[in-house]
């Protein structure tokens, strides 16, 4: 009973962490396409490109 309990309680944890994760991941790529999109209505395309050439 104590064994399955805890297994549980990991599998919860490990999908909070796999969430807060995607959450972290998402907020970023959310950041990075704000700047990029401010960065083309400036027509600063230099500093995009570099942004893009970094991430990828």
């Amino acid at each position: 009973m104590s064994k399955s309990n805890s297994s549980y309680r990991n599998s919860v944890m490990m999908t909070m962490c796999i969430l807060l994760m995607m959450t972290m991941t998402m907020t970023m790529v959310m950041f990075m396409f704000i700047f990029l999109l401010s960065c083309q209505t400036r027509k600063n395309g230099f500093w995009a490109n570099l942004v893009i050439m970094s991430v990828t």
